[in-house]
């Protein structure tokens, strides 16, 4: 994810998940006057503006709401604040990893939506979300738990064109990938860290690409691997990774869209707060 135009382009299905999730986690949350809110891992912004804003508004937070949408790349975080510029978003560069990671403030309300399966210590992530949560706030996330493209990232790890640029592979293929029940693992994770859950769902998705090409723009786009790529091989990585992927994913067509791609993938949803 380290080209914010491409990414910005190409976000169909997190955008899918999030226009349906979004208002279901915040109708579950309680509305506070002049909160304070994270959006945690914000990527081009998108969705901080266009999704969490106004599913915050539809629970009766006042325009004095302020947000905080932060990343660790420099250039999603330039993108945003131009493409999606609003009064009450304030796009930042931070890494909560960090331990001298500083905020102005303590937030009433966390969100992080399709970020945790990129955080392979999870456990030190949840803990420094706790430290920023005000006693009695909320955090509401999901990421994938489970899905064919971390197949793929294991296939092409192993072809030796490829091998060298991906070393860390398992850093980038989630625990919960290994797991049966990965909800019930967080939620005892996040209880480790002293958050309350209240709330966590294993959850079964799909979404349809209009072609296998739109697919593989999608995967790319948030491809962590490809920038180490040099640019006169990339085009060789793309023809393995689609062979790669292609017998995992299922032709649906249709009339209308007669090269339809349907990708199956799992979620973990989380609500929980901190008393």
């Amino acid at each position: 994810m380290y080209d914010p135009d491409s990414y910005d382009n190409y976000s169909q299905f997190q955008r899918h998940d999030a226009k349906e999730l979004v208002p279901y986690l915040v109708a579950s949350m309680t509305p506070k006057l002049g909160e304070t809110v994270l959006d945690f891992g914000c990527g081009t912004g998108f969705n901080t503006k266009n999704i969490i804003l106004p599913a915050l508004s539809e629970i009766g937070s006042t325009t004095s709401t302020q947000v905080y949408a932060v990343d660790l790349s420099h250039k999603m975080i330039e993108f945003a604040s131009v493409r999606y510029e609003h009064p009450h978003v304030t796009y930042m560069v931070a890494d909560v990893m960090k331990d001298d990671c500083e905020f102005p403030c303590k937030f009433d309300k966390i969100f992080s939506l399709h970020v945790l399966h990129w955080i392979s210590d999870q456990r030190k992530a949840l803990k420094s979300l706790w430290n920023l949560l005000k006693i009695n706030g909320e955090i509401a996330f999901y990421y994938i738990s489970n899905a064919a493209v971390f197949n793929v990232y294991e296939k092409m790890s192993q072809i030796s064109t490829w091998q060298s640029f991906m070393t860390d592979v398992k850093n980038f293929i989630p625990k919960s990938y290994f797991s049966i029940d990965p909800a019930t693992d967080m939620q005892i994770l996040m209880s480790s860290v002293g958050f309350h859950p209240q709330e966590a769902l294993n959850c079964r998705r799909k979404f349809c690409f209009d072609s296998f090409g739109e697919m593989i723009d999608s995967a790319m786009a948030a491809n962590p691997f490809i920038h180490r790529i040099p640019e006169e091989l990339q085009e060789e990585y793309k023809a393995d990774f689609c062979r790669c992927f292609m017998p995992l994913v299922r032709l649906t067509p249709t009339i209308a869209k007669p090269n339809a791609i349907e990708v199956e993938y799992s979620i973990v949803m989380m609500r929980a707060i901190k008393l």
